[in-house]
C-alpha cells in the first residue's frame, strides 16, 4: 500500500487551511473535528476538486500536485464518496454500480467481491429509486469500490440516516473497505462511527491537524465467544470479561470501554455489577490525581481512565505503579475485525 503525503495550503475569506502530514498507508483513518474545520475541504484537496489549493498532494511514488504538476482528477485513482449517494436515477442498481468500473477498465468479474461484501446481488435489477436510504449508501459506496481505488475518501458517507441503520450499515462497510485493501479517510462527527471502522484518529480544527494519527482510545480486539449460559465474553489478562449479549456474532471484534467506566484501585473488586476485575499498570498520570485522564496499561493495551475525585481519592496513581481495574461496562462493536 501507498503511503499519502501532505503539504498543502488553502486560503479564502474567513478560512484558512494549512496541513503538513503523512498518513498511514493502512486502514482506515478518521478525521474528526468541529462543523468548518476544514475536514470536507482537506478531503478535496486531496482529490483535485480545489483549483486555489497550493503546494503537494503525493501518494507512494505518485505526485498528483506539485512541482509544477497537477494531475488530473480522474487520472488520481481516488475514490470518492459524498454524502448524498447521488446515484444515477434513469439507471438500475447494477448499471450504477458499473459505471465508474467501466471507465475505469474493471471488469464486472472483478468487482464481485466488493458486491459480495455489501450484500448487493438482491438488489442489481432495482432502480434507484425503491431503494431505502441505507440501501443507497450501499450502492454509492459499492460504485466508488468497483473502480479499484488507490486511496478510498468517504465524506460523512452515513449522515442522515438513524442510528439503528448506521449500525446495520457499519458491517457492510468494513468488509468492502478491507476487500479493496487501500488506504482510507473517513470523515465523520460521529465517534460511533469512528470506534466501530477506524484503525487511527485525527482532529483538525481551524485548519490545523491538532493530533497526530493515534490509534483509537479505548478499543481494544478480543476474541469472543459465547458461553454456556449464553453470555457473551472474552478473555482479557487471564480473566473473562464478560459481555452485554446485544450482538449474536462471536469472533475476533472490537470493543469499547469508556474512560469514564474503569474504576481505579488497589485491591481487587469482586462484584458482580461489573464486567470484570484485571491487573493492570499506571503507564501516565496527571499531576493532579484528582482531575484528568490516567493511563493504564492492561494485557498489552493501554486504556484511558478518566478520573473524579471519589474515583482517585487516596490512589497512588504514579507511572509503574500495579493498580486493579474494574470494567463497569464496555461494548461489543457492530464490526468484526479481519473483515
Amino acid at each position: 500500500m501507498a503511503r499519502l503525503s501532505l503539504n498543502v495550503s488553502l486560503t479564502r475569506p474567513g478560512f484558512d487551511l494549512k496541513v503538513r502530514q503523512d498518513f498511514p498507508d493502512e486502514g482506515v483513518t478518521a478525521i474528526t473535528g468541529p462543523s468548518g474545520s476544514g475536514k470536507t475541504t482537506l478531503l478535496r484537496i486531496i482529490a483535485g476538486l480545489e483549483a486555489n489549493a497550493q503546494g503537494t498532494v503525493q501518494l507512494g511514488d505518485q505526485l498528483w500536485q506539485g512541482q509544477g504538476n497537477r494531475t488530473p482528477i480522474h487520472k488520481r485513482r481516488i475514490g470518492m464518496m459524498f454524502q448524498e449517494p447521488r446515484l444515477f436515477p434513469h439507471l438500475n442498481v447494477e448499471q450504477n454500480l458499473l459505471y465508474g468500473a467501466g471507465r475505469a477498465g474493471i471488469s464486472v468479474d472483478a468487482c464481485r467481491p466488493v458486491f459480495d461484501a455489501l450484500g448487493l446481488a438482491p438488489l442489481l435489477p432495482r432502480r434507484v429509486q425503491g431503494l431505502s436510504g441505507g440501501e443507497q449508501r450501499r450502492v454509492a459506496l459499492g460504485r466508488v469500490l468497483a473502480t479499484k481505488p488507490s486511496l478510498l475518501c468517504l465524506d460523512e458517507p452515513l449522515t442522515g440516516l438513524d442510528d439503528a441503520t448506521k449500525h446495520e450499515l457499519m458491517p457492510f462497510i468494513a468488509r468492502a473497505i478491507a476487500s479493496i485493501h487501500c488506504p482510507a479517510l473517513y470523515v465523520t462527527h460521529d465517534m460511533d462511527e469512528v470506534r466501530a471502522l477506524a484503525g487511527q484518529v485525527i482532529r483538525i480544527r481551524d485548519g490545523r491537524i491538532v493530533t497526530q494519527p493515534a490509534p483509537v482510545e479505548n478499543c481494544i480486539e478480543l476474541f469472543v465467544r459465547r458461553a454456556g449460559n449464553g453470555e457473551l465474553c472474552a478473555q482479557l489478562g487471564g480473566r473473562e470479561l464478560r459481555l452485554p449479549a446485544d450482538h449474536d456474532d462471536a469472533g475476533r471484534r472490537r470493543i469499547y470501554v469508556p474512560a469514564t467506566s474503569i474504576l481505579l484501585s488497589h485491591d481487587e473488586v469482586a462484584n458482580a455489577a461489573t464486567l470484570g476485575s484485571f491487573s493492570a499498570r499506571i503507564v501516565s498520570a496527571p499531576d493532579d490525581n484528582a482531575t484528568g485522564k490516567v493511563h493504564v496499561e492492561l494485557d498489552g493495551h493501554v486504556l484511558a481512565v478518566r478520573l473524579g475525585d471519589a474515583k482517585a481519592s487516596g490512589l497512588d496513581l504514579r507511572p509503574g505503579r500495579k493498580i486493579w481495574a474494574s470494567l463497569l461496562s464496555a461494548e461489543a462493536m457492530p464490526t468484526r475485525c479481519g473483515n
